[in-house]
């Protein structure tokens, strides 16, 4: 039986798990459920991958954030480069979704992209605490994806 959990998802859990105080923590058991079935097409996977290095620039970016901005360079860098392999400006996922699965990233920079976007959460949330940090809308927007 082919495994149709989304291996993005479930690392951005994972870390998240590591990282959120216990009682948001409890929020993940059914988002890990919804993972185990979201799929692991490689094509989703991939724009589930770079919907996370996009907001992860897109958290670092607030004015107010600048203790962050390494990580801002580091998020906008990937998206850079995504966007120059691709031979195209891309303003968001769904731009990307149309593009198929021919992106030829591997899937150890996108595991890298996820690590880094909850290490940016971590950061963020140490100076603003976790409601600042809108996870859960995020792992939303990737459940969606692939449907």
């Amino acid at each position: 039986m082919p495994d149709d959990s989304s291996f993005v998802i479930t690392h951005l859990l994972d870390g998240l798990a590591q990282a959120i105080p216990d009682a948001e923590r409890a929020r993940l058991a059914a988002y890990r459920t919804r993972a185990q079935q979201a799929g692991s097409d490689r094509s989703a996977e991939w724009h589930r991958a770079f919907r996370v290095a996009r907001w992860a620039t897109d958290m670092a970016a607030v004015p107010a954030r600048s203790a962050v901005g390494r990580f801002l360079r580091q998020a906008a860098e990937v998206v850079k480069q995504v966007e120059e392999l691709i031979g195209s400006e891309v303003t968001n996922a769904v731009d990307l979704a149309l593009l198929g699965p021919s992106v030829p990233v591997a899937v150890e920079a996108e595991i890298a992209w996820v690590h880094e976007a909850v290490e940016l959460a971590r950061a963020v949330a140490e100076k603003e605490g976790w409601d600042a940090v809108s996870w859960a809308g995020l792992v939303e927007e990737l459940l969606a994806m692939g449907e």
